[in-house]
């Protein structure tokens, strides 16, 4: 992803410990100053379009590396004050060739912010859904 000049943490250090069919895996990475969880921002009513927008721009740049996010939720995508935007938490994403798994990585983010939305710990906003997915498609298209 480095290579790729991907906004994702560099990482320090990886370990995966397997028992069965069980596993854990541990990463560290750098930290990222100022950055706030999407989540977070929509707690606190603070997504404005352009951050909804970079946040679709940013997936589809990882999409279009051939990156799929095994875990692709509001808490994993991180936003500074100036909309940048970072993706966390790639233990189990995988690279894949382009198909339909962007759409359905894209769906599970949306279900993830309807369930931000039911717990009452931020609210859905359809308007920035529909700009990060418009933001989506320009950059997915190139």
């Amino acid at each position: 992803m480095r290579v790729e000049d991907l906004p994702a943490p560099i990482p320090v250090a990886a370990r995966c410990r397997r028992r069965g069919i069980i596993y854990t895996a541990d990463l560290i990475t750098v930290r990222l100053p100022g950055v706030l969880p999407l989540s977070t921002r929509l707690a606190q009513g603070d997504v404005e379009e352009a951050g909804w927008r970079a946040v679709g721009a940013c997936i589809a740049r990882f999409h279009l590396a051939g990156f799929c996010h095994a875990d692709l939720n509001a808490h994993n995508l991180q936003l500074d004050d100036n909309n940048s935007v970072y993706l966390l938490d790639w233990d189990r994403g995988q690279r894949r060739l382009p198909g339909r798994w962007r759409e359905s990585n894209v769906s599970r983010l949306q279900r993830s912010l309807h369930k931000i939305s039911d717990n009452g710990m931020g609210r859905y906003d359809p308007d920035g859904w529909a700009a990060l997915i418009e933001a989506y498609k320009e950059n997915l298209a190139g």
